[in-house]
């Protein structure tokens, strides 16, 4: 133990600047988890608690919109343990430790003490990081990729019981199982064909065996998701993400020989992935960031060949500095509206529901889903953050959202049908003019709906059905 503890201290005397670097990177990302409540976390949270008490559900437990649904909670055990984790530390204890799995997930994709790519990484996947189980998918692509490349061929007997933990943390396991199969067919790492089909057949050991498939299935294989939700739009990528992808993409093109060849590599297809959908942006991250710092160092090798010059230093110090100063910058701007995002929650109407009730269900906005099964327990909801792409015999969940806003008849219908007594949505959602000639706001106020403004501000409104 003695021996463990010295070995340590020496290598943090050897190392103290990137250790630095990497608790700065920490702290970044625990600020943006620990202020910035991801609209999942409330069901996550709450579906825990109910797996851990009751065991996996068979059918939906949180909406009456969709009770009759077959869930398949492919998150199950990552809710579960952040039922225990909050239940035991609270919510501090929880962003901890959502955050340690980022932040290993980018030192374990890592092989120097570089620190530029380690900060312009963490700048990337900020507008992404927080308590959500895609952290998992980072740190385990990272464990996945160091297992394929080490030297030591025994680690690859890990593979089977890594892929079972994975399999029941998050579906994004069906990834791991692609990364695996590309580096047997196209690298020279090769692995042991029957560690491979035994790590495909361990993913089927959860509570839902080949059903697992079907929830994955049918979000990947939704053409309008990425139409309808923000986190899955094309192309248009947060802005503090598009320094990490220019400077990667560039290095590549200027450094690499055939640069063509690097179409067919692992990252380039999470680049494309990433175009496609926006959420995708870590997973290229971090199977790029090892290459980020290929390249960095063979820069700065050219560079040093280079006869030096006061010019040429010049241009590097004034490029280095200015990205330094676009990490800070980012990373300060994240970490405030983190830190005021936290009333975009419609926090006044749940504490009215709380004392005054509802005299039937509510409507809210799909984003207010997850908090509201996390703050009022006893209410179901309309829409939730699972249900972009369920659809149950011809029923189509987020239609019929959609529906509420632009066609009258539906919401007529929806309401009567669902003993709808209270809306809860954004003032955005409610002003704005959709295909009709008044807003939602206007309907209401025509039809005998009431804005409480005591549990109403100027983000959100709660509107009741008066009796």
């Amino acid at each position: 133990m003695k021996k463990i503890f010295y070995s340590s201290l020496s290598y943090l005397r050897r190392n103290y600047s990137y250790t630095l670097t990497a608790l700065l990177c920490f702290t970044i990302i625990l600020c943006i988890a620990y202020y910035n409540i991801d609209p999942d976390f409330g069901w996550h949270l709450k579906a825990g608690e109910y797996i851990f008490k009751n065991g996996v559900p068979k059918y939906d437990v949180f909406t009456f919109t969709a009770s009759n649904f077959l869930w398949i909670n492919h998150e199950w055990l990552n809710d579960v343990l952040i039922y225990v984790l909050y239940n035991s530390g609270g919510y501090l204890a929880t962003a901890i430790f959502f955050s340690f799995l980022w932040i290993s997930g980018l030192l374990i994709a890592k092989r120097t003490s570089l620190k530029f790519p380690l900060l312009l990484a963490t700048v990337a996947v900020i507008p992404f990081a927080g308590i959500r189980p895609v952290a998992w998918t980072i740190f385990f692509i990272a464990i996945l990729e160091r297992i394929i490349c080490s030297k030591n061929r025994k680690l690859q007997y890990l593979l089977p019981i890594i892929f079972i933990i994975w399999a029941n943390l998050h579906g994004s396991f069906v990834l791991g199982l692609i990364v695996l199969i590309l580096y047997q067919l196209f690298s020279s790492n090769r692995i042991k064909w029957y560690i491979i089909a035994i790590s495909c057949l361990s993913v089927l050991i959860n509570p839902y065996g080949l059903r697992i498939f079907e929830e994955i299935y049918r979000t990947g294989a939704d053409s309008q998701l990425r139409f309808r939700i923000s986190e899955w739009r094309p192309v248009l990528l947060p802005y503090s993400s598009v320094a990490f992808v220019v400077i990667s993409v560039s290095l590549v093109l200027a450094l690499r020989k055939e640069a063509w060849k690097a179409i067919f590599s692992i990252p380039s297809l999470a680049l494309a992935m990433t175009l496609s959908s926006i959420r995708h942006l870590p997973i290229y991250v971090i199977t790029s960031i090892r290459y980020l710092e290929i390249y960095q160092l063979e820069l700065i090798s050219k560079i040093n060949i280079i006869k030096s010059s006061t010019e040429l230093n010049r241009i590097k110090y004034i490029s280095l500095a200015i990205l330094y100063v676009f990490i800070v910058i980012s990373s300060l701007l994240f970490v405030r509206s983190a830190i005021y995002g936290a009333e975009k929650y419609p926090v006044l109407a749940v504490r009215y529901i709380k004392d005054e009730g509802c005299n039937g269900n509510i409507f809210n906005s799909y984003n207010y889903g997850g908090f509201l099964i996390w703050q009022l327990p006893n209410n179901k909801v309309y829409i939730d953050g699972r249900m972009p792409s369920w659809q149950n015999y011809k029923e189509n969940y987020f239609k019929n959202y959609l529906d509420f806003f632009n066609n009258e008849s539906s919401r007529q219908k929806q309401i009567s049908q669902y003993n709808i007594k209270c809306i809860i949505l954004p003032k955005e959602d409610l002003i704005l003019k959709r295909d009709s000639n008044y807003s939602l706001e206007q309907w209401l106020n025509k039809n005998g709906w009431i804005k409480i403004d005591s549990a109403s501000n100027n983000q959100y409104y709660l509107y009741k059905l008066n009796p």
